[in-house]
């Protein structure tokens, strides 16, 4: 037996002892090991291009040393380290710990953030929601993919990366988890149980998220002008602390059902359901028309109940062929009530505003793809239909019926494959989006080609070049040929005219990654064309806010990333990791009566200092506020102390949110020629706020493998047209 090491290029010399036939064995961690045969070898070889295929088989204990980032034509597989698994529990912990450039976790309210777009979180190829994701223990997590870019399969333009979580296999056996995030002096809570039992090619599953918000020192502080056919009107309300209280619950019941590299069936029942008692504001109004001030109140209630029912197939074919559908159909039951009234000091009614929506809206999304690959090439092709109806009741000062359909059918196909050095992948879909309300009707196609190539230079470095066009259509609550008025000057109307439109995404990132350091530079150009943004305008003594498809909107984004992961200091084993990233945006809004520019820079700073069972974390985020319309979102900077114990299938930890903070504060400036509006919140309570975290994992059994699904569609607009100002 003679045996060789390659190279960082993958290259490798052997010496065979003499001439005859050989069995050679290409092994390397995280891959299924390759042999060739090798008949009546007499004279050198050149075997040229060894292909292996990745292994879902899982390595117990395995320590990561060397480079843990390992690149494909369209995603990174990232390998958590021994010690980001070891100060983890739940998922957020560990992609907070694994520091991945351009993703911004938030381990506390369980929230991904990109610069570039939302972030779309699986698990083993199943779309989930943050309690699913939260439910998942760190240290039950073989490997995370990171797809930036998504293609022609995901069919989303707002879809800034795709989180992937791969699980390790389970055997016979369970599993109890429960983790409690709760501040002592302020209703703030998220609470989390998972239970699991496999039993042959059997899993259930049960998991149940509780979230909680409550505030009685919240406010609202807003300067308006508005600009009437009659004259101009200044406004400002000086917030008066009034009182929020939401509840959210999400229950989950999983069935799966698998024979590993054959098929798997999957069943989730979800359900959804959502109470927000009260979410009430009162201001003091001054007003160039008034000689003395008024006073008014807003009182917002809500309630929501969405169940879901998800069915999945998977069928595994000869030749390296693959099949999957996923068929989902939800419900949503919503009912709204928002109160305005403006009164005189001694409580004489001025106006008195109520609007009261009940909607259900019905739903149905079917998918099938088709996925088969060849030695070097990759396809994909498939179909997916989705069908809506919502049918709304508003009740109130304003008397409608609002009923609705909407369907969009997309189909397309993909290709991947590589060329030496090169990463290629192209697709291309065709959109078609139906709308129709009474007799107003929208039909709309649109072709969304997409292609990725990567390039690597150097075997701990590569450049990626991603370009698409996307479809965007409208939503039903935008939609809707409704209006409601917001108080005595302002309306919001629906639209029901709408089109789709298409958006234009270019991206460009070079990234270089060594044994624990890494880096990344990303350019990313964005154009929006005829895009769905605000319009506002003035008619009769009335400001109406409504959408339509305005110019254009650009943004222009580039951002830097560095991070230092598991240093040894002090002669302290992986004591210190830090990430750092910052970036600059350029946002140009184009409309038919307004063009608006704004530049921001943003930044994080994220450390984390671990010694045995112990861990300190500290994160600072400026906040990376953005252009829109007429409308620029901003946000507080936001700075968090994490200091935890962990030990084995326990943790304990206090947190403290905005330790320095004394004037925390959401909003918006609304730059608008016609109604020109600064508004922010504050939250009396969000500053210093303190949180105590436990959490504990209990298994018994064995654990046995089992498959799971690629697919996964969900429906979360409710449809009707809501008034949230």
């Amino acid at each position: 037996m003679a045996y060789a090491y390659s190279d960082e290029k993958g290259k490798f010399t052997l010496n065979a002892p003499k001439p005859g036939n050989y069995t050679l064995t290409v092994d390397y961690m995280g891959y299924i090991p390759t042999q060739i045969d090798l008949r009546n070898l007499n004279k050198s070889l050149d075997l040229g291009d060894i292909e292996m295929t990745e292994s879902s088989v899982v390595l117990n204990e395995v320590t990561v040393s060397a480079n843990n980032v390992i690149q494909k034509v369209d995603r990174q597989i990232i390998l958590p380290t021994e010690s980001q698994i070891k100060r983890s529990n739940d998922t957020y912990d560990l992609l907070n710990n694994m520091m991945i450039e351009r993703l911004y976790v938030d381990p506390v309210s369980k929230s991904l953030e990109m610069s570039s777009g939302h972030v779309q979180t699986r698990v083993n190829g199943i779309e989930v929601n943050s309690s699913e994701l939260a439910s998942i223990l760190a240290k039950d997590i073989q490997k995370v993919e990171y797809i930036e870019n998504p293609g022609s399969r995901y069919n989303d333009y707002n879809l800034g990366a795709v989180i992937n979580i791969i699980t390790k296999q389970r055997e016979d056996g369970g599993q109890i988890a429960i983790q409690t995030s709760n501040a002592p002096l302020v209703l703030w809570g998220e609470n989390f149980l998972t239970t699991r039992y496999n039993n042959k090619k059997s899993e259930w599953s049960l998991s149940y998220n509780n979230r909680n918000r409550g505030y009685t020192k919240r406010r609202r502080d807003v300067v308006e002008t508005f600009h009437l056919a009659d004259g101009t009107i200044e406004r400002y309300q000086e917030g008066i602390n009034d009182k929020s209280k939401n509840f959210d619950n999400h229950i989950n019941l999983t069935y799966n059902l698998s024979d590993p590299d054959k098929y798997t069936f999957n069943v989730v029942f979800r359900n959804d359901l959502s109470n927000t008692p009260y979410n009430n504001r009162r201001a003091k109004l001054w007003s160039n028309t008034n000689d003395v001030p008024i006073f008014s109140r807003t009182r917002l209630k809500e309630t929501s109940y969405s169940p879901s029912l998800d069915l999945y197939y998977q069928q595994a074919l000869p030749n390296k062929q693959n099949i999957q559908f996923n068929l989902m159909g939800t419900i949503i039951d919503t009912h709204n009530e928002r109160g305005y009234n403006e009164y005189t000091e001694n409580h004489t009614t001025i106006s008195d505003i109520l609007s009261v929506i009940d909607g259900k809206k019905y739903s149905v999304i079917g998918e099938g793809i088709y996925d088969k690959e060849f030695e070097h090439v990759k396809i994909s092709s498939g179909i997916k239909h989705f069908q809506m109806r919502a049918e709304n009741m508003y009740k109130g000062s304003i008397k409608a019926q609002s009923n609705m359909n909407q369907a969009e059918t997309y189909i397309f196909s993909e290709v991947q494959g590589r060329i030496k050095l090169f990463n290629y992948s192209g697709g291309i879909g065709l959109t078609r989006s139906y709308f129709k309300e009474s007799d107003k009707k929208n039909d709309y196609y649109t072709f969304s080609p997409s292609i990725q190539l990567s390039y690597r230079p150097h075997p701990s470095s590569f450049i990626r070049y991603a370009f698409n066009i996307q479809p965007s259509i409208p939503t039903l609550g935008s939609l809707t040929d409704v209006e409601q008025a917001i108080d005595t000057i302002q309306i919001s109307r629906g639209n029901p005219y709408l089109k789709t439109f298409r958006v234009y995404n270019n991206n460009l990132t070079y990234s270089y990654s060594y044994k624990k350091f890494r880096s990344s530079l990303n350019a990313r150009y964005l154009y929006h064309n005829h895009p769905i943004m605000e319009s506002i305008f003035s008619e009769d003594d009335k400001i109406v806010f409504m959408d339509e498809n305005q110019k254009y909107f650009k943004q222009f984004n580039t951002e830097i990333n560095i991070s230092m992961n598991d240093l040894t200091i002090f002669g302290i084993q992986n004591f210190f990791s830090v990430h750092i990233n910052g970036g600059y945006n350029n946002f140009i809004s184009k409309g038919h009566s307004y063009s608006h520019k704004y530049n921001d820079l943003y930044m994080n700073i994220m450390g984390t200092f671990s010694y045995k069972s112990l861990f300190l974390g500290i994160q600072y985020r400026k906040f990376q506020n953005t252009l829109f319309g007429e409308t620029i979102q901003k946000g507080t900077n936001a700075t968090t102390l994490i200091l935890g114990y962990n030990k084995n299938n326990f943790q304990a930890g206090v947190i403290m949110m905005y330790p320095f903070s004394n004037n925390y504060r959401t909003g918006y400036e609304r730059e608008s020629s016609v109604a020109r509006v600064v508004s922010y919140d504050y939250i009396k309570e969000a500053e210093r706020m303190l949180v105590i975290r436990l959490s504990y994992n209990f298994e018994f059994g064995k654990k046995y493998k089992t498959n799971h699904k690629k697919l996964n569609n969900s429906d979360t607009d409710s449809g009707i047209i809501k008034i949230e100002r």
